[in-house]
């Protein structure tokens, strides 16, 4: 992500994982994962499925409901040159991203969170066992912080909401994205990182599934 050229101060503090900042540019590093998989909390969606229709697996049949935050970053305005790279070649070309998600002149990125009172089983809300991973969550429960410096002359960052993925919730706004979801959109951006492994994410994160109830 092409982040402010002049005066560039995106930065990462604590444990996030392989993400890094090179010429004070963000480089996101993720893991690219089946859609259907459920996480405690935020993750990357570069697909848009429903997430309110009950699915069929195995011999299982669950609801599983997502909300979707969409954080809009105003990138560097002059020559911006975002890019995407994937060891899938499907995904290494931004055409096939089929959602909220976008990458252009600027960046918008999708990340989905688990609804309240969502019915898991627990069982298959989890990624492989064993296996750390990161996902956005309540700054209590961060182990690290991703900075984005975005572009200072007339910024436009925004962040959105759309409860189980579709409607748009008009009383989502700054705070509440800072205190429910991690992500700070104030003209910067710092999204707050939980790694699955570490102690402070069972015990801090809300979407915990013993705390999602």
């Amino acid at each position: 992500m092409d982040c402010e050229d002049k005066r560039d101060n995106s930065y990462t503090t604590g444990n996030v994982g392989a993400t890094y900042i090179e010429n004070g540019n963000v480089n996101f590093v993720f893991c690219l994962t089946n859609a259907s998989r459920y996480y405690p909390g935020g993750v990357l969606l570069v697909d848009h499925i429903n997430y309110n229709l009950t699915l069929t697996q195995e011999y299982r049949r669950e609801n599983r409901q997502m909300d979707v935050i969409v954080c809009h970053h105003d990138t560097e305005d002059n020559n911006p040159s975002n890019s995407l790279f994937s060891d899938d070649n499907y995904y290494n070309d931004i055409n096939h991203f089929m959602g909220y998600t976008k990458i252009d002149n600027d960046v918008t990125l999708a990340w989905g969170f688990p609804s309240n009172g969502a019915p898991f089983s627990i069982a298959n809300y989890f990624g492989p066992a064993g296996i750390q991973y990161g996902l956005l969550s309540t700054t209590n429960a961060a182990t690290g912080t991703i900075h984005c410096d975005d572009e200072d002359s007339n910024n436009k960052n925004w962040v959105q909401r759309y409860n189980l993925g579709y409607t748009l919730d008009n009383s989502f706004n700054e705070s509440v994205a800072l205190n429910d979801f991690g992500i700070t959109e104030n003209g910067n951006t710092t999204y707050s990182i939980s790694l699955s492994t570490d102690a402070k994410f069972s015990k801090n994160n809300r979407f915990y599934p013993s705390r999602l109830y």
